[in-house]
């Protein structure tokens, strides 16, 4: 089985992961670098090898996995049943379960290639070959 892509956008979010599961340092890290993992690592809880941001008394889950995250996006948007909401409803509603460095670039991305176009490139943007012309 293939290890799944795994977006490393934030090295200080990964990092902290790493110590929230191992309660180990990453090496090669110095002590400014270990000081903000600690900060970061303080905001996540690891539960039966799941990491989850607590954010507002809530547990949301740490998404690392690209792939994970263009399913959750595509069943928060562009999915038949999911009403195709903009920008900041789309975002809500992903952000409330789940969270990931660059969630809310990736909602812009999503919803702008879907607006103002009567072709749903959102679709095809996200591997789903079906195409349609909304009425």
């Amino acid at each position: 089985m293939e290890k799944p892509e795994i977006d490393r956008e934030d090295p200080v979010l990964e990092h902290a992961i790493t110590y929230v599961l191992t309660k180990k340092y990453p090496p090669d890290l110095g002590k400014d670098q270990k000081r903000a993992v600690r900060k970061r690592a303080g905001t996540l809880v690891a539960e039966n090898g799941e990491v989850f941001v607590v954010k507002q008394k809530r547990r949301v889950k740490v998404v690392q996995s690209v792939e994970e995250q263009k399913r959750i996006l595509r069943a928060c948007h562009a999915d038949p049943t999911s009403g195709h909401f903009g920008m900041t409803k789309t975002w809500r509603r992903v952000a409330e379960r789940f969270h990931w460095k660059g969630l809310a670039n990736d909602v812009r991305t999503l919803v702008s290639l879907n607006s103002g176009s009567r072709v749903n490139l959102v679709r095809c943007m996200l591997g789903v070959r079906i195409v349609y012309v909304a009425s």
